[in-house]
């Protein structure tokens, strides 16, 4: 799946892509593990979703920094 990103800071978008490994969702949450890749980056990274009255209301991303 391709996906673009634009950096808080107000850099220039970058293209990456992402493949999905392995999602779980029940009740009050969602996890979706992916790999992560744009030019001179690949990496596994996870994201975790906390859901209360069909909303999300946190996200935590989880990835290893030392790929950036």
């Amino acid at each position: 799946m391709q996906c673009t990103i634009q950096s808080p800071l107000g850099e220039s978008l970058t293209d990456c892509e992402y493949t999905p490994i392995y999602q779980f969702e029940d009740d009050t949450s969602a996890a979706l593990v992916y790999r992560f890749s744009k030019p001179g980056v690949n990496t596994i990274m996870a994201q975790t979703f906390e859901i209360h009255m069909a909303q999300i209301k946190r996200i935590l991303l989880v990835f290893d920094t030392k790929n950036f």
